[in-house]
Formats: C-alpha cells, sequence, structure tokens
C-alpha cells in the first residue's frame, strides 16, 4: 500500500511542477485526501482537509526534504507514508529519524493489543496498562483516526479504559473500537465522548440500547459496531431513526443464547436506517439452541411492509438453521431491492486454509460441525430460491479437507 501511495504522490507532484499558475504555499500533494480510505465510507471534516495539525508544524519546519532508497521528498510526504504503515512498524521506524518521531508523534491508526505491544498470553494488566500509558504519554494527541483497543487480559481498573478514550475521542476521530474479553467489574462504554461519526458500544443488552438510546445521543453515526455477550431482550420497533447510518456491524457472543431471543427483530435497525448500505451479522455460539426451522410447524413470519432500497451487501457469519434467522435472512432477500452481496458463513468466519496449502484451518468446535449440514439444508430449502438472479451469493462451509474427520 506504502509503494502504491508513493508512486501516486510522485506522479502527483510531477503534475504540480507543471502548473505553474498554482499558489506554491500550497506545499502539500492536491488530492491527498481522495487517497485516504474510510472504513465507514466517507470523510469527515477532518480528512477534508489539505494537511494535519501535525504536518503544519511539519510544515513550519520549512518544507525540509528527505531522502530515502534514492526517492528524494518533501517531509510532509514522508510522513504520510508513514501514517500507511502498522503502529508497531511506525514505531520502528520513528527511530531512524527525527522527521519520522515527530510523524510518530501525529500517527493517525492507535491499535492496542498484546500482539502489538509485544506481549505474550500471559501479560499481566500492570505490562498492558503501562505499555498503553507510555505510548499515549509519547504522542502529541493530533490527528489519531482509528483507536482500536483489545484486551483480552482482566483488567481490574476500568478507569484505565476512560483515560485512553478521553485521549483518543477528539474532533478528527473516525473509527473507535473496543474490545473486552470477560472484563470485570462490567464495563459501561461512554457515549457522551462521541461527537456523531463512529460509535462502539458493549454491554449487556447493548443491542437494544443501541436501537433505542442511540438515535438520540449520536443521531448522525455514520458507522456503527455494537457487540453484545448478553441479549436478552429483543431489538424494538421504535419510531426514532439513524438517517445517516450506512455501515451497521452487530455482533452476538455466548455459549449458548436464549431460545426467547428474536434474530428476526433486528428488522428494526433497517427500518431505523433508511441509507444503510452494509450490514453484518456475527454470530459466535457453540451450540444453537434456538427453534429449528426443519422442527417448526409455523410458516414464515413477514413484514413486506419495509423496504431497503440501499442495502447492498450482507454478511452473516455463524449463520444456523435457526427460524428466527432464517426469517431474517429471508426478509432482507425479498425486500431489498438494491441487494448485490449475500454471505452466509456456517462457520464463525475462522481463517480457512487454501486448496493447495499445507497449513490447516482454524479448528472449528464440533457444534459447529453438527449445525454446519443443517444450515446449508436451510439455506438450499427456504432462502436460495428466492434470490434474484443479479445478487451473488457465496456460502461458506467448514472445510472438507481440514474437517474431513469430524474435527
Amino acid at each position: 500500500m506504502a509503494l502504491l501511495a508513493l508512486n501516486r504522490l510522485i506522479s502527483i507532484r510531477r503534475e504540480r511542477r507543471r502548473r505553474r499558475n498554482k499558489a506554491r504555499s500550497k506545499r502539500f500533494p492536491l488530492g491527498l485526501s481522495a487517497l485516504h480510505l474510510s472504513e465507514g465510507g466517507s470523510i469527515t471534516k477532518s480528512v477534508r482537509r489539505k494537511y494535519s495539525p501535525c504536518q503544519q508544524d511539519d510544515d513550519s519546519q520549512g518544507g525540509k526534504m528527505m531522502t530515502n532508497s534514492g526517492v528524494t521528498l518533501p517531509e510532509d510526504i514522508w510522513s504520510y507514508i508513514l501514517s500507511l504503515m502498522p503502529m508497531r512498524d511506525a514505531a520502528r521506524a520513528a527511530s531512524l529519524s527525527r522527521a519520522f518521531l515527530r510523524s510518530w508523534r501525529c500517527h493517525p491508526n492507535l491499535t492496542f493489543n498484546e500482539d502489538a505491544l509485544g506481549l505474550n498470553d500471559n501479560a499481566c494488566e500492570t505490562d498492558f496498562t503501562s505499555k498503553v500509558d507510555h505510548i499515549l504519554k509519547n504522542h502529541s494527541g493530533i490527528g489519531v483516526k482509528r483507536f482500536k483497543l483489545s484486551v483480552h487480559c482482566k483488567l481490574d481498573n476500568c478507569d484505565y479504559i476512560d483515560s485512553w478514550l478521553q485521549f483518543a475521542i477528539t474532533p478528527g476521530i473516525e473509527e473507535i473500537t473496543v474490545m473486552l474479553s470477560g472484563n470485570k467489574p462490567q464495563f459501561n462504554f461512554p457515549c457522551s465522548l462521541f461527537s456523531d461519526k463512529i460509535a462502539y458500544s458493549i454491554r449487556s443488552n447493548i443491542i437494544c440500547y443501541a436501537r433505542s438510546d442511540l438515535p438520540s445521543i449520536v443521531p448522525n453515526v455514520e458507522t456503527l459496531a455494537v457487540a453484545s455477550h448478553c441479549e436478552m431482550v429483543d431489538t424494538p420497533m421504535l419510531p426514532t431513526k439513524l438517517l445517516y447510518l450506512k455501515h451497521l456491524t452487530i455482533s452476538l457472543f455466548a455459549w449458548t443464547f436464549s431460545r426467547a431471543y428474536d434474530y428476526f427483530s433486528l428488522v428494526s435497525f433497517f427500518d431505523a436506517s433508511p441509507l444503510l448500505e452494509v450490514f453484518v451479522l456475527d454470530i459466535y455460539q457453540e451450540s444453537m439452541e434456538h427453534e429449528s426451522i426443519f422442527e417448526s410447524s409455523s410458516h414464515l413470519r413477514q413484514m413486506p411492509e419495509y423496504h431497503h432500497e440501499h442495502l447492498k451487501s450482507v454478511t452473516i457469519s455463524g449463520f444456523c438453521s435457526a427460524k428466527r434467522l432464517v426469517e431474517l435472512t429471508c426478509h432482507i432477500v425479498e425486500n431489498t431491492t438494491s441487494l448485490e452481496r449475500l454471505e452466509l458463513d456456517t462457520t464463525h468466519g475462522n481463517a480457512r486454509c487454501s486448496e493447495d496449502s499445507s497449513d490447516e484451518c482454524f479448528p472449528v468446535s464440533q457444534g459447529v460441525l453438527t449445525e454446519s449440514p443443517r444450515a446449508v439444508l436451510a439455506i438450499r430449502g427456504y432462502i436460495e430460491g428466492k434470490i434474484p438472479t443479479n445478487v451473488k451469493l457465496n456460502v461458506l462451509e467448514p472445510c472438507s479437507r481440514c474437517h474431513a474427520g469430524g474435527g
């Protein structure tokens, strides 16, 4: 990615030389904002600017030129290249020059997990928090666009997380991701810190909470990801809207789900989000306890009065034969005129091997291997025939090579 960006920037710079009528004061490459890929599918106000505050500081150095691998470029361009690198690699590059060190202090993508911090699986709370604190103390706090925190060790004091989020959530932020594995005491995400672009929350019944409360807290949110370890309440149909929401990811984690939970209630999000383009539903469960489509004698529920005109891509991982999940999928297929792609993954979205590779797929539980054939039968019998010819259906099953023996 960095090489492609470099070639593009060099080409832009040559073009600028031929345009002598352009103001010399605009040293930053034209159109750079168009190279920025926003996961939310939009460019925020901070991205539309020609340069960040940190880059303004670099310009004040007199537009210094730096040479690397025989290529001479302004320092601000090298800063941009550095921003494309993963945080750990960018930190290593910062030791090469003062200019790179200045760029590192404004690195836009901060990712904190055991791997990025160089910690092993046995790392304790002190190891994790001290490294995060050290990095943030050496960061200027300017230009942060993506902040990702994944904590697998137990944190007894959630005040650390609050302070890190207060550091990260600034007017230029575009994406916030927080993943806490079995953390106690329970952490309530401080949605009040958000502006209105990106929201991510984790707590009990958060799916219901996101639908009922977030429209008033972040009415202009464009990308929303919500994860729940305990979802017992169905998502309500409400008049409030998320009028700007384009990307929605819902993750459900549990050993088993309550048989009372209704996947079909997630239709409420589609009704609330008229501009929704991408929907991802991740279901992580070891045992499917819902009523199966093959065990039910009742007809599939329908809501034909709700149509979705912008939804293009739908992905459901952990797809199973639960009747309510089949109903949700059928609703999407039958009431979405704009649908282009539907992926139904009967595993948990685990990494797969290639047919000509010696590597093996990520292990799949026996529960998934048992349910997967039933899920495929549900797709073939109840969903596939309703899919328009212009929609690409992709059904993923456990690898026949790695799991041929049922393991």
